[in-house]
């Protein structure tokens, strides 16, 4: 027996040691890429993703966020580099304040081009401003709105030393195989494919100095706001607040794990949606965020179709993609095990288009919009969190492979969870109140609710607002079941309150952004169908019954909205037949 348990142990350690010596398995280098070729690595293990989720969990109840407080050298240095870099926006001033037509045609863009050059700060803002046309002219608007696509990328080396700092490990021991090379990138961070215990991950990097440069940056914007409101300019657009407030916002979403909580929680208000898919978090620091790759394709393919190429409203006609798109989505509908090859390889191979390229079918149209609106309006009647940047970039259409119902996709994906409005209670009710007007035609009502949108109304004109809202909704917003233009109708409010200088907080141009972008979708998608109609259901059933009665009446409102979906999508595909 003695002898049985010595071979044993020498035959264990002859083993060990055979083990010890033999070379590691090597690591071949794609393009940047970094791809393991041990075979025995599991395919998925599912208790470490667990352990990683339950850490973070622990995490995000204590939350520390980065912060700088510029010094007086940094910011002097700072204001004379961007009184350089806005010299040509401030000496063409006076030409623009004389003439509208200078204005469109070339103010406009070289604020834009100018903006774009000043640093993260200002690109964020414009980016919001272009969402402000109840402040600023559409022409501004429309400028502003192409920084949504412009986006700086920084250095692999700077990749790679915050995601091993962030893991505490080198990128070849933790991760499978890691895309040095960014498959996305925003104003704030960019983002990296990669594989982790046998799951594709995307790994989202904070770009360098970011925190500083915006603290920077916002402080003299203060300083702006301040001397601009002393001059007694602009009283009626609260500039202080306004850039008070979204110096909070932006300075929150430089901060990775708000992002990882704002994804908790969405997908905690979403766990009984299984056709809504939100990322999974699974590590979070202030400068990087690890969580789920969600293959898929972007809506906006079809709504806002690529540079070059021919748009085209109709659902079963997308255009189609150039050579360099169609490489660049193929990264997000693979996942990264298969987008591993090197941006050579890409090159040389044929340009053909993601599956699904060609065409949108009725069905995966009508899914899109109508499962759209459901998202939209549970964010606001029920939980009080609302997606900040709703727009058809951050919605994906995944195609499952295999369906339990082949007329349908199997799920739509809500990316970049940076920003959310969390709404109070009075926030929510009064922009309620705006689409029950809306659906009623009742243009004073409207108004009553818009007057409402701020704290304080010092500079507006109520009466003649009121008035203005009356005749808009006489002429284009008669209510339910008459085709109003829900678009149409929000953009002349937005006119309206310009005119009028009627004050709007935040959130509330996050729902109305949001509901714009929603319209636009369905107007791009499917034109048949009219979002506010639709909504009729729930919107009734909240103004309708007390709040408690409203919770347990809501399942069986959106029983009925389904319904008359279901409805809407049999009459388009049998006129097609």
């Amino acid at each position: 027996m003695g002898r049985a348990w010595a071979v044993l142990v020498i035959s264990a350690l002859a083993v060990r040691a055979s083990g010890a010596s033999a070379p590691p398995q090597p690591r071949r280098r794609l393009d940047g890429a970094l791809v393991d070729a041990q075979p025995s690595r599991p395919a998925l293990n599912r208790a470490a993703i667990h352990a990683m989720e339950r850490r973070l969990d622990r995490d995000l109840e204590h939350i520390a966020l980065d912060s700088h407080a510029p010094t007086r050298v940094e910011l002097a240095l700072r204001a004379l580099a961007l009184a350089l870099v806005f010299a040509p926006v401030l000496c063409t001033a006076p030409f623009a304040a004389m003439s509208a037509w200078f204005c469109r045609v070339y103010w406009y863009g070289l604020l834009a081009r100018t903006l774009g050059a000043a640093g993260v700060a200002f690109i964020k803002w414009a980016q919001w401003a272009s969402t402000r046309t109840d402040l600023l002219p559409e022409a501004l608007c429309h400028e502003l709105g192409a920084l949504r696509y412009s986006a700086p990328r920084h250095s692999a080396r700077h990749s790679r030393r915050l995601v091993e700092r962030a893991v505490g490990l080198a990128l070849e021991s933790y991760f499978e195989s890691f895309e040095l090379r960014p498959i996305a990138s925003g104003s704030i961070a960019q983002v990296h494919a990669a594989t982790l215990h046998g799951l594709a991950v995307a790994v989202k990097v904070r770009h360098p100095r970011v925190v500083e440069r915006i603290a920077t940056d916002f402080t003299l914007m203060e300083c702006f706001a301040a001397l601009v409101s002393s001059l007694g300019l602009l009283r009626w657009f609260d500039l202080e607040e306004t850039v008070r407030q979204f110096s909070a916002v932006i300075g929150a979403q430089t901060q990775l794990q708000t992002e990882a909580l704002h994804l908790r929680l969405c997908r905690r208000n979403f766990a009984r949606w299984p056709d809504c898919v939100f990322p999974r978090p699974l590590l979070a620091t202030a400068e990087v965020l690890i969580e789920t790759f969600e293959p898929g394709r972007h809506v906006s393919d079809w709504t806002d179709p690529p540079r070059g190429a021919p748009a085209s409203a109709a659902p079963t006609a997308a255009a189609p993609a150039t050579a360099a798109h169609a490489a660049e989505r193929r990264l997000l509908l693979e996942p990264p095990a298969q987008a591993q090859r090197g941006a050579s390889e890409r090159a040389l191979a044929p340009a053909a288009p993601p599956p699904g390229e060609a065409c949108l079918s009725v069905s995966s149209a009508h899914f899109v919009v109508t499962r759209g609106e459901d998202v939209y309006l549970k964010m606001l009647l029920q939980d009080n969190l609302m997606h900040a940047d709703l727009h058809p970039g951050n919605i994906l259409l995944r195609e499952a492979e295999r369906r339990v119902r082949a007329d349908r996709p199997s799920a739509i994906v809500f990316v970049d969870l940076g920003m959310v409005a969390i709404l109070t209670v009075e926030e929510r009710e009064h922009f309620l109140g705006l689409l029950v007007a809306m659906g009623h035609g009742d243009g004073r009502a409207a108004a009553g609710h818009v007057l409402a949108f701020a704290a304080e109304q010092p500079n507006a004109d109520a009466d003649a607002f009121t008035a203005e809202m009356g005749a808009l909704f006489e002429r284009a917003c008669r209510g339910y079941g008459t085709a109003p233009d829900f678009g149409e109708v929000v953009r002349g409010i937005l006119a309206a309150v310009r005119t009028h200088r009627v004050r709007l907080g935040s959130n509330y141009m996050t729902l109305i952004i949001n509901a714009l972008c929603l319209d636009a979708m369905a107007r791009k998608l499917q034109p048949s169908y009219n979002v506010l109609d639709a909504s009729k259901p729930l919107l009734e059933l909240h103004a309708r019954t007390p709040r408690r009665l409203f919770s347990l009446l809501l399942p069986v409102a959106r029983f009925v909205k389904a319904r008359i979906d279901a409805r809407h999508l049999r009459r388009l595909v049998r006129s097609r037949h």
